[in-house]
């Protein structure tokens, strides 16, 4: 399937977090224009992409790499390409909205965040339930797929009033 196929090449690129949310669940604070998606289908999906610390050995690795020109945002140079080598010849159509563009429309990723079911805390960062706030948030891709039955995870059993509680900890003793 699709998805799986887009998961693993995203992993390979270490944006290792997707988290789908039907477009109709996305705030109000997501421009309508990217609400509206422009595909006849009713009710597409939308696919949060995020990543852990995994991104940072390919990240590395491609920095390495000959060739590889100086950039003012190396990360986010890395991130456009990851991302347009994880969708390319999707058999989807898709629109990109990327973290680090702000135009034509930006998308509050956070607010996404909380729409697919994470936890925002107080300090406005996105709790993932197994790697807590250590988690950065990079892409909405709406694809032309139907988003389908679909309830929005549990949030993470964290708190920023407490340093992230349990979560925290445990992505701490990991690093």
């Amino acid at each position: 399937m699709w998805r799986d196929t887009l998961r693993r090449r995203l992993a390979e690129h270490g944006l290792d977090r997707m988290w789908p949310v039907p477009v109709r669940a996305l705030p109000t604070e997501v421009p309508a224009r990217v609400r509206q998606h422009g595909f006849a289908r009713p009710d597409p999906l939308a696919l949060l992409v995020g990543n852990t610390r995994a991104l940072w050995p390919p990240f590395v690795a491609a920095r390495a790499a000959p060739g590889w020109v100086d950039s003012p945002d190396p990360l986010d140079r890395y991130v456009d390409a990851a991302l347009a080598s994880a969708l390319r010849d999707l058999p989807v159509r898709h629109h990109l909205h990327l973290a680090h563009v702000a135009a034509p429309d930006f998308v509050p990723l956070t607010a996404v965040a909380r729409a697919a079911g994470l936890k925002v805390g107080a300090c406005h960062l996105a709790i993932d339930p197994e790697a807590g706030p250590w988690i950065a948030l990079r892409a909405l891709v709406v694809v032309d797929a139907e988003a389908g039955p679909w309830v929005a995870m549990a949030p993470a059993a964290c708190s920023c009033a407490t340093g992230g509680g349990p979560t925290f900890e445990r992505a701490r003793a990991e690093a």
